[in-house]
């Protein structure tokens, strides 16, 4: 039936970007600056982190805990 039957691939146009200094630049400049601002949100944490585990535990809190120590005890003597 179709003795000669065309290629499509012929017939379909391929773009393909095009590679340009200027965008490449950019996209460098674009990742380095969200790595830079990652690295910094990073440091960030670590140096609250690191703050607030170096913190006392407050008293009230300690209180709390030995209340509840002492009321499980006594749930368990009876």
């Amino acid at each position: 039936m179709f003795r000669n039957k065309p290629n499509l691939a012929t017939f379909v146009p391929v773009s393909r970007p095009k590679s340009n200094t200027y965008t490449d630049a950019f996209r460098m400049t674009k990742n380095d600056r969200t790595s830079s601002v990652m690295r910094q949100i990073d440091e960030n944490l670590r140096r609250v982190y690191k703050d607030e585990q170096a913190k006392e535990v407050p008293d009230r809190f300690k209180d709390l805990l030995q209340r509840l120590k002492d009321r499980d005890g006594d749930a368990r003597d009876d």
